[in-house]
C-alpha cells in the first residue's frame, strides 16, 4: 500500500548517490577507508575511544555480549547467563543472549515503556539497558549505580542525552543500528562503542570470524568463535554523509513529537511520549492503559481511513512461543492497548506534519 504517511522513510538523496559512486569507483567497496572513518567519526559524536562497525544493531548486541560471556566450550557448555532486558522489545535485542548460550530475565516495563530497573534480579550476569522509542528509563539513577555490569541497546537512541551525557556512553559498551527506520541509516548496519580497549578488540575479531588482527601467517588463525558480520564501504559512505545531516535529524523528530503531543490536548484517555529536550524519539506512541478505548480499532482507522501507517506497539517477547515465559508483566501487558506513529523528518519534508496531526487527534476523539 502507498501510505501517504509511512511510519519509516528514510531521507537520502544526491549526496548519498554521489558518496556511493565515488566507493564503487575506487574499487574498494568493502573493509575499506570509509568504515575506517566512520567508525571515527561515530566514536568521536559519542565520546568513545573505539567504535566498531558490523552489519546491524543485532550482531553489535551479540558481539559486545559474547566479548563479556563467551564460554570456553562455545559448542558444548550453556553458560547459565542471566541477561536483564525489557519485556518489550524486539527480538534483536534478546536473541543474541542466546546465541552466548544465555538465559533473557524478562522485565516489566516502567510508564515510559522502557525496562523497570527497579525490577532487575539479583542473579542477573548483566543488564542490556534498551532505550525503547529513544528514551531513558524512569530509574536512571539505578542503573547508574548497579552492581551488575550494565550494556545499552541504543540502537534506537542515538543523539538522546541523559544526565547531560549521551546514552550509549554510559555502560561498558553499547550497540548502535543504521537500519532504514533508524536516525541515521546505512540501509543496514550497525556498531559497538566502548572506552575498553579489550572489549573493542573482541568484537572487532568477532565480526571477522574470530580472527586475530596481526601481520604474515598468524592473521589467518582463528582465536574464537566468530562471524563474517562486517560493513561495507558502501554502506559506511551512505552512513557519513547521514552523520552530517544528524542535528536536522535530532530537530525534525522532537519537533514532530510535540506537535503530535499537543494536538493529544492531555486528554485523560491517553498516556503517550513525553517530548523532552533531551531525548531523541523514534517512534511516538500513544497507550490506553485501562482498556477503556479499543487501540488496535484506532489504529486500523488511522491506516483506512487517513493513510497514515502504524505500528503496534513493543510485543510482550517472553508471550512468544520460543520463549513461552508465564511470569506476570502487568505494564508490558498493559502497553499492548496502544499504537505508534512515525516522526521521521520526511514528513517536514512533504509538508505533512499538520496532517499528521489533524489525523491522530480526529482518530482518538479529540475535542
Amino acid at each position: 500500500m502507498n501510505w501517504r504517511i509511512p511510519v519509516a522513510e528514510p531521507l537520502l538523496g544526491e549526496e548519498e548517490q554521489k558518496a556511493v559512486s565515488d566507493v564503487v569507483a575506487s574499487g574498494r567497496i568493502s573493509q575499506g577507508e570509509r568504515v575506517t572513518e566512520f567508525e571515527g567519526k561515530i566514536a568521536a559524536y559519542l565520546g568513545r575511544k573505539y567504535a566498531v562497525a558490523c552489519h546491524s544493531g543485532t550482531c553489535a548486541n551479540e558481539a559486545m555480549l559474547m566479548s563479556l560471556f563467551e564460554p570456553k566450550d562455545f559448542l558444548k557448555s550453556f553458560n547459565g547467563v542471566w541477561v536483564a532486558v525489557p519485556a518489550c522489545t524486539s527480538v534483536a535485542v534478546s536473541n543474541p543472549i542466546l546465541t552466548v548460550h544465555g538465559q533473557p530475565d524478562f522485565i516489566d516495563l516502567d510508564r515510559k515503556l522502557c525496562m523497570n530497573i527497579e525490577k532487575v534480579k539479583d542473579f542477573d550476569k548483566a543488564i542490556l539497558a534498551t532505550y525503547e522509542y529513544g528514551s531513558s528509563p524512569e530509574r536512571f539513577d539505578l542503573l547508574l549505580e548497579s552492581s551488575i555490569p550494565v550494556l545499552e541497546d541504543a540502537c534506537v537512541a542515538l543523539g538522546s542525552e541523559c544526565n547531560g551525557r549521551k546514552l550509549g556512553t554510559f555502560g561498558l559498551a553499547a550497540s548502535l543500528s543504521f537500519y532504514v527506520n533508524k536516525l541515521i541509516t546505512c540501509g543496514e548496519g550497525g556498531m559497538v562503542v566502548t572506552n575498553d580497549e579489550r572489549i573493542a578488540t573482541y568484537c572487532r575479531e568477532y565480526v571477522n570470524h574470530g580472527r586475530k588482527q596481526s601481520q604474515y601467517h598468524e592473521e589467518w588463525y582463528y582465536y574464537h568463535y566468530g562471524r563474517n558480520a562486517k560493513m561495507t564501504d558502501l554502506q559506511a559512505a551512505i552512513g557519513l554523509v547521514q552523520l552530517g545531516k544528524i542535528q536536522r535529524f535530532i530537530d525534525a523528530r522532537k519537533k514532530i513529537a510535540r506537535a503530535i503531543h499537543a494536538s493529544i490536548k492531555g486528554d485523560v484517555r491517553y498516556d503517550s511520549l513525553k517530548p523532552s529536550d533531551d531525548e531523541v524519539p523514534w517512534y511516538y506512541w500513544i497507550v490506553n492503559w485501562d482498556g477503556s478505548v479499543n487501540m488496535k480499532e484506532k489504529s486500523a482507522q488511522l491506516q483506512k481511513d487517513y493513510g497514515v501507517e502504524t505500528r503496534p506497539t513493543m510485543p510482550v517477547l517472553p508471550r512468544i512461543p520460543f520463549y513461552n515465559m508465564q511470569r506476570n508483566y502487568p505494564v508490558a501487558e498493559a502497553s499492548q492497548n496502544g499504537f505508534l506513529v512515525g516522526c521521521q523528518p520526511a514528513i517536514l519534508e512533504h509538508g505533512d506534519l499538520g496532517y499528521l496531526c489533524e489525523s491522530v487527534s480526529t482518530v482518538l476523539g479529540i475535542k
